[in-house]
């Protein structure tokens, strides 16, 4: 896969990463699951927004012989990438042992529960708002200094990975309003 194709390829992963993760929180704090009739099916839309946002973000984060880690997009140069990654942890407000932490805690959420159901009794949800932050900036670092290489057929981009989750997160709290405006009629 050439440079230009995986930058764009990664950037998009990072994109649909942060709508998944957006459309989880639509569903999951803004509706009642006892409250509506169809609380099933609002549960299994949460839970299958949440898992292929991590099976996203596990992609850009945890696999790094996959083809889209961030290792393999940002810069070409080993120094640029190690400072890339301070800096994130530092933005994340964590230090690197914290972060590597919490990329276990990722996988293991996807390796026990979304990829295999293994024998544990409780599913801990990582903190989901490391998740959104990381790829924004996994997003926004991609857009803002590898864009002469992503090439031209990404013209409906956003520019900011902030705005397009708020965007993905409010489109999402419209439409579980439709719905629950549908379940009271």
């Amino acid at each position: 896969m050439n440079t230009s194709k995986r930058l764009r390829r990664t950037a998009l992963l990072s994109l649909h990463c942060l709508s998944n993760l957006a459309y989880f929180r639509a569903v999951r704090e803004g509706v009642d699951i006892g409250e509506v009739p169809a609380s099933d099916v609002n549960n299994r839309i949460a839970n299958n927004f949440l898992d292929v946002g991590v099976l996203e973000w596990c992609k850009l984060f945890t696999d790094r012989a996959g083809k889209h880690h961030w290792r393999k997009v940002v810069s070409a140069n080993e120094d640029d990438r190690t400072a890339w990654r301070d800096a994130l942890v530092v933005h994340l407000g964590l230090t690197l042992l914290a972060f590597e932490d919490y990329i276990r805690a990722m996988k293991t959420y996807r390796d026990r529960f979304v990829a295999h159901l293994d024998d544990d009794e409780v599913m801990e949800i990582p903190d989901l708002d490391l998740a959104i932050r990381s790829a924004q900036c996994l997003y926004q670092r991609l857009v803002d200094h590898e864009a002469p290489l992503l090439g031209n057929p990404m013209p409906e981009a956003p520019e900011s990975a902030t705005d397009f989750y708020q965007d993905r997160l409010g489109k999402g709290q419209a439409a579980v309003a439709a719905m629950r405006a549908g379940y009271a009629a």
